[in-house]
């Protein structure tokens, strides 16, 4: 049964890394062209560079669409009434995700992290 599992959450985020390097490509180019973008500094040119590379790269649940968060993760609030702090812990933990579409909850050595890219700046 857990074998059933995981592989249903496998097709579930298949494509995953594709659409994170597609999405920072495009946020690249969008900075490239616009007046911050003379400076020269990408702000997650860390992230960019692994993604370029094929190496794991760690995000926060937030940060990926919604038909790649891990199962357990609840879904938004519709209004501010209904918001938690459970559910911000839950969407503000990192994970860490592989070339070959693998998600695993925690951030694994190797991975550029926000804390590197502010460090950066």
């Amino acid at each position: 049964m857990p074998r059933v599992r995981a592989e249903a959450a496998a097709r579930a985020q298949a494509g995953l890394y594709q659409f994170l390097t597609d999405r920072e490509e495009s946020a690249h180019q969008d900075w490239v062209g616009s007046v911050h973008g003379g400076n020269g500094s990408y702000p997650r040119s860390r992230r960019l560079a692994a993604l370029r590379a094929g190496r794991p790269v760690a995000c926060a649940v937030y940060e990926l669409p919604m038909w790649a968060r891990p199962a357990g993760t609840p879904p938004p609030p519709r209004s501010r009434a209904e918001w938690s702090r459970e559910c911000d812990v839950a969407v503000g933990r990192f994970v860490t995700v592989f070339a070959d579409d693998r998600v695993v909850l925690k951030a694994v050595d190797g991975a550029p992290t926000p804390l590197d890219e502010f460090l950066d700046l």
